[in-house]
């Protein structure tokens, strides 16, 4: 401002001395004196209100308050700002911007954070907290308002701010806007999220997973690509995956492809899209890929499976085996399944447990449990212990055996066939469309063919049965103490005789039993005859009497010359009671030649 005392206005050689002088000079002076003396009280006011001052003045109190007024190019040195401690601990805490713009604040709960009196919008205000953490249950919420900085804030989450570790953590928070868009920063921690490239450019050489230039306690997931100089040990999840030898003492994972053209082993597992080397690949836990090819050998303790085709020299499980496609190799072993949904075709086919297929299994010896195809399964040798060999198809053996607890073509009758040029044996069934070996077939329970069965020596403890024919080179035996040998159910038939006991009866079965009509017994011999299609003239007919009171002899006194018929003769031993008599008849098949 611009001072209103006028020292100008005031006469200095008034009055003049030694004469007289008028009084009217007096009075001009003493106003002009007056109006300078209030122009200064006024100026003195105005500056001791509104000035800036080192201390108080005398009989006040210092208030140095700018009321937000601008000062400008101002150059400072040695300058500290109010430090607050809140005495609020827990629950919803007011940080008062004017109050100071450093806050303290040691929470005994969880807290909730507001903020007041930040400046007028358009201007800037920042505030820094200091948190000093006891227990890391306590978390912190942060005012809605807060929208700016937090991407990469440790351990945050909607709008809440969970402490990993107790410790002092120090934040800043700052406005442009009067508290309407809030942004925060993490002073004293690095953030979790990066933009831009990051590089380290420390050289320290890793021997474990505590040591090197970067040191990680949890894992690290890449999206994009991974480029290795050095080795690769623990574990790995990635996308596509391509080098000369990949080891890890964990599991070896990615979304795309293992790519490698020397060896990959992993103690843990190996997932991937596709996994090719040229060497081995190797895992005390799981293999699974879309295609698991190698020259060398395939191992896993657990299970190596595919949505594609497996192929490799050796493959080695002790758990699945599992392929959409094909799976091929030199030898094929494991202690569980081995599944394809197309061929799988190796030297050696060996397994505890499941060797399955959708079409064919191919290969010098196939030893397991189950055996099951829908197509062919065709070897030197087609071994297992207490399982089951299964095909839809062809049980082919060119020159071994097949040897097992069951044999099945389709577990029950179908149109295959099980064929050996050795023996085929089994503790179970054996069960096809046609059973054919220049051997013996051999089986504890029940040997059956929807066609025929075909063999050296038949031998079961149970029943042999066929819809066409059995045939043996040799001889047709059973060890079964209450089964024997004899036709199954639906090979017979029942037919009753009307009129009188020479009134003939026709039942075209090859076994059954015929109703004789009821009349009084009679020991004159009275003959009728049995019209049946099933008698060839070179057969044999067998008849026994079932029930009645009288005792009958029975006997086939004539069989037709073309076959067709039999003709039957029967009277009593001297019983002359009436009724209905059952005789029982069966056809045993001869030949002439």
């Amino acid at each position: 401002m611009t001072s209103q005392i006028n020292p100008n206005n005031i006469d200095g050689t008034y009055p003049v001395a030694g004469q007289p002088n008028n009084t009217q000079g007096f009075r001009d002076n003493f106003t002009n004196i007056k109006t300078n003396f209030s122009a200064a009280a006024t100026e003195i006011t105005d500056l001791e209100n509104n000035g800036v001052f080192k201390a108080a003045l005398s009989g006040t109190t210092l208030d140095n308050n700018m009321s937000d007024n601008l000062i400008y190019a101002v150059k400072l040195n040695d300058v500290s700002y109010t430090a607050l401690t809140q005495t609020a601990t827990t629950g919803s805490i007011t940080l008062d911007y004017s109050a100071a713009q450093y806050q303290t604040i040691a929470p005994t709960a969880n807290i909730s954070l507001g903020f007041s009196n930040w400046p007028a919008s358009g201007s800037y205000g920042e505030l820094t907290i200091n948190v000093v953490v006891t227990n890391t249950a306590y978390t912190m919420t942060l005012p809605v308002a807060v929208t700016l900085g937090l991407t990469g804030i440790q351990g945050y989450s909607a709008n809440v701010i969970t402490f990993a570790a107790t410790g002092t953590y120090k934040f800043k928070f700052s406005t442009v806007d009067s508290g309407t868009t809030i942004t925060i920063y993490d002073l004293n921690r690095p953030l979790n999220y990066y933009t831009n490239a990051v590089n380290v450019a420390a050289s320290t050489a890793s021997s474990s997973y505590t040591t090197g230039a970067l040191i990680v306690a949890g894992g690290v997931g890449v999206a994009g690509n991974l480029y290795v100089n050095g080795d690769i040990f623990g574990n790995i999840t990635i996308g596509d995956f391509s080098t000369g030898n990949v080891t890890a003492a964990g599991y070896v994972s990615a979304t795309g492809n293992i790519l490698t053209s020397g060896l990959i082993t992993a103690t843990g597992n190996i997932i991937g899209g596709n996994i090719r080397t040229a060497g081995l690949i190797s895992a005390t836990g799981n293999v699974t890929g879309g295609n698991i090819l190698t020259g060398g050998l395939i191992s896993a303790t657990a299970n190596i499976t595919s949505a594609a085709n497996i192929t490799g020299g050796n493959i080695l499980t002790g758990g699945l085996i599992s392929a959409t496609a094909n799976i091929t190799g030199g030898n094929i072993l494991t202690g569980g399944l081995i599944s394809a949904t197309a061929n799988i075709t190796g030297g050696n086919i060996l397994t505890g447990g499941l060797i399955s297929a959708a079409s064919t299994v191919t290969g010098t010896s196939h030893l397991g449990a189950v055996v099951s195809v829908t197509a062919n399964i065709t070897g030197g040798n087609i071994l297992f212990g207490s399982g089951i060999v299964s095909g839809t198809g062809n049980i082919t053996t060119f020159s071994g055996n097949i040897t097992g607890g069951n044999v099945s073509i389709g577990y029950a009758l179908t149109t295959g066939t099980i064929s050996g040029s050795g023996n085929i044996l089994t503790t179970g069934n054996i069960s096809g469309g046609n059973t054919l070996t220049g051997g013996l077939i051999s089986a504890t329970s029940t040997i059956t063919s929807a066609a025929s069965i075909t063999g050296g020596n038949l031998l079961t403890g149970g029943l042999i049965s066929a819809t066409s024919s059995i045939t043996s080179a040799s001889s047709i035996k059973s060890s079964g103490a209450t089964a024997g040998i004899g036709y199954a159910t639906g090979a017979g038939g029942t037919v009753t005789q009307g009129t009188s006991r020479a009134t003939g009866v026709t039942l075209n079965t090859v076994t059954g039993n015929i109703v004789l009509f009821t009349v009084a017994g009679n020991t004159t011999p009275t003959t009728f005859t049995l019209t049946n299609s099933a008698i060839a003239n070179t057969d044999v007919v067998i008849l026994n009497q079932r029930s009645g009171t009288n005792l009958y002899n029975l006997l086939v006194s004539q069989i037709g010359a073309t076959g067709g018929n039999a003709n039957i003769t029967v009277w009593t031993t001297g019983g002359v009671t009436s009724e209905a008599p059952i005789i029982n008849f069966a056809v045993i098949k001869g030949v002439a030649a």
